[in-house]
């Protein structure tokens, strides 16, 4: 097991970007310094053919500039915040409003567009691991705090884990996730509507007409019951009003309160491999690319169709202080934030 460090590209400022190859033994990962962006995780299916499983681009300079969230660290709070305000207990924040009325993921040029400096490489014999950071200083993009902000990337034979930690100076609100397009088919010509997918979620969070959380409903005699494996596509045919608020499709929270792990299951029946998520947090919004926009080119020249990948963003309740004020937690250098997340790779032995 080895990582690999290469130039990758310059950005428009004149600073390097390097790519870093994490080469396991039944896994390889490339994961970039500019946003912390997970460029390619290479896996075989049941043929041992090996294919990307996740979207990417070609060169650097499509990354800089797509304003989508393509495998980035996303933040400094991901999701959506009601009007861009955020209060930290009596203090009010004025964010940039990036999607209409509301603030999405940050802002514009969040944590997904900033250059991370690599703080550790290690290999050893059955585990790699890549840190990056990156302090975001005092009112950037509007949020208070300065925070030094670490991102772990631990490669194991199967398994690719993150690590969040965020050391503010003061007292603010933070939530990170990773915003990976998956498709385990490999190939990203194809749709995912025949994957199947299995959440341990008794609720999921409502949204409105501008995909703002409205309240917490249980899943039970809905289409977003999803304990049991269900095909994405039998999901999507649904009538249901929260699929057409969340852009004809889903791109809703799951509510985390059983203590089953992993709490997610997706698999591709003709490939054979599968994936589960196991986290710490009390959220997995689960979103199905429903909307694609005509200059997304991905690489080999790909165009990709509407429901072309799916993530599974680990995180905290999205616009918390407005769905869930009491869960709200504020932290400071003596309460750091931290967060992790796995992705487990395998084939389906049925």
């Amino acid at each position: 097991m080895k990582i690999i460090k290469k130039f990758y590209g310059l950005t428009k400022e004149k600073e390097k970007v390097y790519v870093y190859k994490m080469i396991g033994k039944n896994i390889e990962v490339e994961i970039l310094n500019y946003g912390g962006i997970i460029k390619r995780i290479l896996i075989p299916d049941k043929y041992g053919v090996r294919n990307n499983i996740v979207a990417s681009f070609d060169s650097f300079k499509e990354y800089e500039r797509t304003s989508m969230f393509v495998g980035c660290i996303t933040g400094r709070v991901a999701g959506r915040i009601k009007n861009g305000v955020l209060r930290i207990k009596d203090k009010i924040y004025q964010l940039d409003c990036n999607e209409g009325r509301n603030h999405l993921h940050g802002g514009y040029s969040s944590l997904n567009k900033k250059l991370w400096n690599d703080v550790a490489i290690r290999a050893s014999k059955d585990t790699l691991k890549l840190t990056l950071r990156y302090k975001s200083c005092h009112l950037e993009n509007k949020f208070p705090a300065e925070i030094d902000y670490y991102v772990s990337y631990i490669l194991k034979e199967d398994s690719l884990e993150i690590r969040y930690l965020g050391i503010p100076d003061r007292e603010t609100y933070t939530s990170l996730t990773n915003h990976t397009f998956f498709n385990l088919s490999g190939n990203f010509n194809k749709n995912i509507l025949d994957h199947k997918i299995c959440l341990m979620a008794d609720k999921y969070i409502k949204v409105d007409s501008e995909k703002i959380p409205t309240e917490i409903v249980f899943t039970q005699n809905s289409i977003f019951n999803l304990t049991k494996s269900y095909r994405i596509g039998d999901i999507l045919n649904s009538e249901d009003d929260q699929l057409k608020l969340g852009g004809n499709g889903i791109d809703h929270g799951f509510v985390l309160e059983k203590i089953d792990s992993p709490q997610c299951l997706v698999e591709d029946l003709e490939t054979g491999r599968y994936m589960t998520v196991e986290t710490d947090q009390p959220v997995i919004v689960f979103y199905t690319a429903n909307q694609v926009r005509d200059d997304l080119v991905l690489y080999k020249n790909i165009k990709p169709m509407k429901h072309f990948g799916f993530c599974l963003e680990t995180q905290d309740y999205p616009d918390i202080q407005n769905l869930k004020k009491e869960a709200m937690e504020i932290y400071d250098i003596h309460n750091p934030y931290v967060q992790k997340t796995i992705f487990k790779f395998g084939i389906i032995s049925r």
